[in-house]
């Protein structure tokens, strides 16, 4: 049987097409349905409802509009994800040579020599795994000492994280190389 067509009042502009005649067809009048729609055999109707006169998105619109929605959504992502990164990098702790050289320069005696050992055992466990090394040279005969520190990463091979030159001058410290004492040189 062919598609009928129901036609709500014109003020509503709606009309509905239905595959076949339903039960509600029975109990109307002729020509009439059950809900008061008028309908009709149009020999080509489609089925569904539309709304006479009314304009639907083109395909062009709908792909600018996806287009705007996918490159704030990818912006907002990169926003976020550069975020974690940085929140990632403030996790990991803030190394520098010159908190070596703070716990030397407590001293009032430098000796020449070269020292080494683990962050962690001078500023705690958060610089774990980062060692430090310092070297000590006078280098004029007043007692003034060069001291050299080094901090290397825990990363693989050790590469050299920080580095820091100081002098201290230190009158009470023992004679050193250039002092005619036991020195490095």
């Amino acid at each position: 049987m062919p598609g009928r067509r129901w036609e709500l009042p014109t003020h509503l502009g709606l009309t509905c097409v239905s595959a076949a005649a339903g039960p509600l067809d029975t109990a109307a009048p002729r020509g009439r349905s059950a809900a008061g729609l008028r309908h009709s055999r149009a020999p080509g109707a489609v089925r569904g409802c539309a709304r006479a006169g009314a304009a639907a998105f083109s395909l062009l619109e709908v792909m600018v509009a996806l287009a705007i929605f996918f490159a704030s959504a990818f912006a907002i992502l990169t926003l976020v994800s550069g975020g974690l990164a940085n929140a990632r990098y403030l996790e990991r702790p803030q190394v520098d040579a010159a908190a070596v050289a703070s716990i030397y320069s407590l001293t009032n005696k430098i000796v020449e020599s070269t020292e080494n050992g683990d962050l962690g055992d001078l500023l705690g466990d958060t610089y774990r795994g980062y060692t430090w090394e310092s070297s000590s040279v006078e280098v004029q005969s007043n007692k003034l000492f060069r001291v050299d520190f080094t901090i290397y990463s825990p990363a693989q091979g050790h590469p050299v994280y920080s580095q820091i030159s100081t002098l201290f001058f230190r009158p009470q410290s023992p004679a050193g190389s250039l002092d005619s004492g036991l020195g490095l040189h």
